[in-house]
């Protein structure tokens, strides 16, 4: 990898495991709140609405198979996938977050960047798609990311 190329996956592979937090944070503020961790089904049990407010959540939209929550005013969006995981992520998502963090990510602040660094963190195998016709990713190896 070259000093460039090694410079975006370690920013991607840092700006991933901070959405993957936020997304942990939000998880655990609705079991705070909601006293459950399962949104979707709570969302189809009526227990919680689609969208609304809840004092430690923040601002939330569930929607198809995830949900959008602006906490302390950051915004997450994320997609559950196979048996409830919540650590999974893609491009675009990881895009719109890391556009809230300029100063933090200033070589993840547009789409081609953001896909660029992400292939390069896909050829190196340190993250895959379960399914095919999946859109989520995952770190092949919980510790993942450029050192893994």
């Amino acid at each position: 990898m070259d000093e460039v190329a090694l410079a975006s996956a370690t920013e991607l592979n840092e700006a991933i495991h901070a959405y993957q937090k936020a997304v942990e944070e939000s998880l655990a503020a609705f079991e705070t709140d909601a006293g459950r961790r399962d949104i979707l089904r709570a969302c189809i049990e009526n227990t919680i609405p689609r969208r609304g407010s809840l004092p430690t959540v923040g601002e939330y939209q569930i929607h198809g198979i995830g949900c959008w929550v602006e906490r302390d005013g950051v915004e997450v969006d994320f997609d559950f996938g196979p048996d409830s995981r919540s650590d999974g992520f893609d491009p675009w998502r990881i895009g719109l977050f890391t556009k809230q963090f300029p100063e933090l990510y200033p070589g993840l602040q547009d789409a081609d960047s953001v896909k660029s660094a992400f292939s390069g963190l896909e050829r190196k195998g340190a993250v895959e798609r379960l399914y095919d016709d999946s859109n989520l990713y995952f770190f092949t190896d919980s510790r993942a990311g450029i050192d893994a």
